[in-house]
């Protein structure tokens, strides 16, 4: 057989061979998945009993824990509640001996001190049934009534969640109730009587007034956002500077209340209180300076805030007392055109006018609390108007007149205010003004006039008619 030949059937050979090993090696394929499976079958029965024990262990681990944290919280509140009846016990004995002690009059200072403490004190750990019970406790006991004295102010009492409603077994006349300054946040007032109760400055945010009389209330300052009111008598109640933001006020009788400098931004307000049934002579609201729901402004008071701007109503007392002196205290004095005062007064058509001696400065304090949403919202502009002139002019002499802002009474910095200087003044009147923006936060203004001269003591400056008002900025 020659060499092709045993190529030929050497190579068929390893063919074959090749096919045989390869038919081989599926078959043994095929077999190995079923036995896999049934490995991996094996291999999860085996271990399913330990996956069902964890999975049990930690269901019964986490039910244990959710059960002993409701037994804690169950043995928390228990031991709460247990503290709070406790507080309360102590509060009331504790109020009963100081009322029946035959000293309470005369220590009446200190006795009145201690209420006030423990009361402040007892509330912050007292829940709202408990705190309506020390509420009506303290107005039983005429305590928080400001017709009768001695009475005690607990400003910063909370009484927040309480309930006073009024039904067939209890009563609710709450009569000159006296709650200036306390929190009272979510309680409901409901069928009472509130006639002249004050809540002056009081946080009520989220109250509810429903079916209550309301007449001569005062609610002013009061935070009262998203409080909701409800069929409720108002006759001259007191709104001033609330704030009434998101709140609800719904249909009620309202007769002249003073919703001056309110604001009432994103409330719903129910139509008879803007339009109040004419059949009924029902007097208007009183909106001033009210910031409405839509965002816009009431009519803004412009009146003269200056106290007897004009000199002649004061002309017979020759002083006039709204004007002190910033160093001396003393009233302003006030001059009579007969006096031979080489001024010509003919175009302030008065006969008397304010005198300022040399380097001498008067002021006046005003208030413009009443207007603070629009201060606040950079929207005030003031306008300080007057006649001025000088005796003995010359061309050094001025008269600076000054308007200073302070969010206090008794503290104002020359750096938070505005001025001009009146120069080149005349021995006849001429009108000056000083417009500026009221500086956000600002609640009280000092308008203060100067005379500086340099030349003889005999001169002196004049002014009259002089007027301070706030107005809205144009944008």
């Amino acid at each position: 057989m020659d060499n092709s030949s045993f190529d030929f059937t050497r190579g068929n050979s390893i063919v074959s061979s090749s096919a045989a090993q390869t038919s081989s090696d599926v078959v043994t394929r095929k077999k190995s998945k079923p036995i896999k499976c049934m490995n991996i079958f094996k291999l999860t029965l085996a271990a399913l009993p330990t996956i069902v024990f964890g999975v049990f262990t930690i269901v019964f681990t986490l039910q244990q824990d959710a059960a002993a944290r409701a037994t804690r919280d169950q043995d928390q509140r228990q031991a709460d509640e247990t503290n709070r009846r406790i507080l309360f016990k102590e509060y009331m004995d504790d109020m009963r001996d100081l009322l029946l002690d035959e000293n309470f009059e005369q220590n009446i200072n200190k006795s009145l001190l201690q209420i006030r403490v423990q009361t402040l004190t007892v509330l912050r750990n007292l829940d709202p049934t408990r705190k309506r019970d020390v509420f009506l406790f303290l107005y039983e006991s005429r305590l928080i009534r400001h017709d009768i004295t001695p009475k005690i102010d607990i400003r910063g009492a909370d009484f927040s969640g309480m309930k006073l409603v009024q039904s067939s077994t209890q009563v609710c006349d709450l009569s000159f109730l006296y709650l200036p300054g306390v929190i009272a946040e979510n309680v409901i007032f409901d069928g009472c009587t509130l006639t002249y109760a004050v809540f002056e400055s009081a946080s009520m945010v989220g109250s509810n007034f429903l079916l209550n009389d309301l007449a001569l209330a005062n609610f002013q300052n009061a935070n009262l956002n998203k409080a909701k009111f409800r069929d409720n008598q108002m006759y001259e109640a007191k709104f001033t500077s609330a704030d009434l933001r998101q709140s609800f006020i719904g249909d009620g009788v309202y007769q002249n209340v003073d919703f001056t400098n309110v604001d009432l931004y994103q409330s719903v307000i129910g139509n008879s209180l803007l339009n109040p049934p004419p059949f009924l002579g029902l007097k208007p609201v009183i909106l001033l300076n009210t910031r409405l729901p839509d965002g816009t402004f009431s009519i803004i008071d412009s009146r003269n805030l200056l106290m007897h701007g004009r000199a002649e109503p004061e002309c017979h007392l020759n002083v006039t007392p709204h004007w002190n002196g910033v160093i001396t205290n003393e009233p302003l004095n006030i001059i009579h055109f007969q006096t031979n005062v080489p001024v010509n007064m003919s175009k302030v058509e008065d006969d008397c006018f304010f005198k300022i001696d040399k380097d001498m400065t008067y002021y006046q304090l005003l208030s413009v609390q009443n207007f603070s949403r629009l201060i606040d919202l950079k929207l005030a502009m003031f306008n300080l108007f007057g006649w001025f002139g000088l005796k003995n002019p010359n061309d050094k002499d001025s008269l600076t007149m000054t308007v200073h802002f302070s969010q206090n009474k008794n503290s104002f910095g020359f750096g938070s205010s505005v001025f001009i200087h009146m120069k080149n003044l005349t021995s006849s009147f001429h009108q000056h003004s000083l417009v500026n923006m009221i500086p956000p936060t600002t609640r009280f203004i000092a308008v203060s006039l100067g005379c500086n001269t340099v030349g003889s003591n005999d001169q002196f400056c004049l002014f009259d008619q002089i007027t301070l008002s706030v107005f809205r900025k144009i944008s």
